[in-house]
């Protein structure tokens, strides 16, 4: 923990906690001596998503994580919530298929 910013446990709300990841992801963009539009090159990412990502106003997990891989934080990920699937488990999520949905509403 450092004196100038809060950690995200001491912050009380999802806005707050966006606003300081967005703090976080421009820093470490700035810390490789990147422009937003190189990253958003890199990340196949509009320039639009990387400045509201760095806005902490949007957004989505494969955003944050193609991200977090062009500025070299990728494994921060590992420690971000602690592993409770085994690789099996998480190899047959992974290749799953979807359930079958039908177009229409089945019959009493």
């Amino acid at each position: 923990m450092n004196d100038f910013e809060p950690t995200f446990a001491e912050l009380a709300d999802p806005v707050g906690a966006a606003a300081l990841l967005g703090m976080r992801l421009k820093a470490a963009r700035l810390a490789q001596n990147m422009t937003r539009r190189a990253l958003a090159q890199k990340a196949a990412l509009s320039l639009s998503t990387v400045q509201r990502m760095e806005e902490g106003r949007g957004g989505d997990i494969r955003a944050l994580l193609a991200y977090a891989l062009v500025v070299g934080r990728l494994s921060d990920f590992d420690t971000l919530l602690e592993p409770g699937v085994s690789r099996d488990a998480f190899n047959r999520a992974l290749h799953a298929k979807p359930p079958r949905r039908r177009a229409s509403v089945p019959r009493p």
